[in-house]
């Protein structure tokens, strides 16, 4: 059901409920005014006619006088005047004024009530001449009740319908532009791309198409960034497969083929019971072996932090400063750590930053020194890496996909993070700063300095 239609409903029931109370109530009200005016006119008509005779010295003809007494009431709206013989019969009979218009009887026996009868006490003149009633008629008092009561009844009517009417239009046309904005949804939803809502309308309902707006360009905003995101991780996922790919073919492939020979030049030995030479061979091929196995930690070190959890933060951050000044000989790596936290969850966040920080400024910044620093600072557990590279393109936010994901990490602990240009120097500065949840374990002077010679 629509809100145009339960709107009209409810005020369709408040009306029927008001209709109720009011009838009610003016039931009530008639009633009394009813019974008032009809004793009010009985009292009246009683005293008018206790005074026509009353004053017996002047009465000539009795029976003339009462024939004039009931003629007087002739018209009247309120009271019947009956002149009675002494069995009871009606003799005479005043004519009522009649309304205008016939009241329907139902009205009439809810309203008029019983009808009221005054007795008139007649002097001795007047014996033998029956009795002088007065009886009160209703149907003039009901008729105005029921003509004012259907001229109200009328103009409620009549202003319910305009309410309604009004109701009607007004709220259809506040509510046209939401079948506007419930298409823009079903746009959303099929992810096709909409245009801007025009902020039109009532005040609530504009506030509303606002937030849509903001909302929508947001969620495009985020669809945007989205792509890039994804575009950048598969560059970064090819980047890292050719760099791996070149590093087993550069390291391991000449390796592997110098064991391939020696082991040939093993059978060939044996086969012509050369033994001498097999010692030799087998030493180098142990040797290749070896270097096959560094160089292999080096890449799965890189894959997976595994010395973190082996060796803790510091000796990890340290590890990783190697394998970096084992690639640029002539940058210089500082490393301050001075405090750790027994939460592997949160070391392991720290060192990402620091690995991802770091090797954007090997790949991007062309630095000479980077700093690293692990703190606590009020309350906090500060991780600030440093480098005095080529920094941030002015007037560019970065958005790469490293940096997206150093922030999700950051948020996940309740912690901020800023990638920012360093103020006064050049190169990049990455602050992360952690609440801290756990025992923080200090190792003051544990400062080590990595330079390449």
């Amino acid at each position: 059901m629509s809100l145009r239609i339960r709107l009209l409903i409810a005020i369709t029931l408040l009306m029927v409920v008001i209709l109720g109370v009011g009838g009610i109530a003016t039931y009530l009200h008639a009633r009394q005014k009813v019974e008032a005016e009809m004793r009010a006119a009985v009292a009246v008509a009683g005293r008018i006619a206790h005074n026509a005779v009353d004053d017996t010295e002047e009465i000539i003809n009795p029976r003339r006088r009462l024939d004039l007494l009931l003629a007087d009431f002739h018209g009247d709206r309120h009271v019947r005047a009956l002149l009675l013989d002494a069995e009871g019969h009606v003799v005479l009979a005043s004519r009522l004024e009649a309304p205008p218009e016939a009241v329907p009887q139902w009205f009439f026996d809810l309203v008029g009530g019983e009808p009221t009868t005054f007795v008139v006490a007649l002097p001795a003149p007047f014996d033998g001449l029956g009795a002088f009633i007065l009886q009160s008629d209703a149907h003039n008092e009901v008729y105005e009740v029921f003509s004012d009561l259907r001229l109200s009844v009328a103009m409620l009517v009549g202003l319910c319908l305009l309410t309604s009417t009004v109701v009607y239009f007004t709220v259809g046309s506040a509510l046209a532009p939401l079948a506007q904005l419930g298409k823009a949804f079903a746009q959303i939803g099929c992810r096709e791309k909409i245009a801007p809502l025009s902020e039109r309308g009532p005040i609530e309902l504009a506030t509303v198409y606002s937030g849509f707006n903001r909302m929508a360009e947001r969620l495009e905003q985020s669809e945007a960034q989205n792509r890039r995101l994804h575009e950048q991780l598969v560059n970064v996922q090819e980047e890292e497969r050719a760099e791996i790919s070149r590093d087993l073919h550069d390291e391991i492939g000449p390796f592997l083929f110098a064991v391939d020979v020696d082991a040939t030049a093993i059978q060939q030995s044996a086969a012509q019971h050369a033994f001498d030479d097999i010692a030799s061979r087998a030493a180098t091929i142990r040797a290749s072996i070896q270097h096959m196995q560094r160089h292999l930690r080096l890449i799965l070190g890189r894959l997976r932090s595994s010395a973190l959890q082996d060796l803790g933060l510091a000796d990890a951050v340290e590890r990783l400063a190697a394998f970096w000044r084992s690639r640029e000989p002539r940058l210089c790596i500082r490393i301050e750590i001075l405090e750790e936290v027994d939460a592997e969850e949160l070391n392991i966040v720290i060192y990402r930053i620091i690995q991802e920080a770091v090797s954007n400024a090997v790949r991007h910044g062309n630095p000479s020194n980077i700093e690293i620093s692990v703190r606590s600072e009020e309350e906090a557990m500060l991780v600030v890496v440093a480098d005095d590279g080529s920094g941030l393109p002015k007037g560019v936010e970065y958005h790469g996909f490293g940096v997206h994901g150093m922030k999700e990490r950051v948020a996940a602990l309740g912690g901020t993070i800023t990638v920012r240009n360093r103020s006064g120097s050049s190169g990049v500065l990455v602050e992360a700063r952690f609440p801290l949840l756990t025992t923080v374990t200090t190792t003051a002077g544990n400062v080590r300095e990595l330079e390449a010679l």
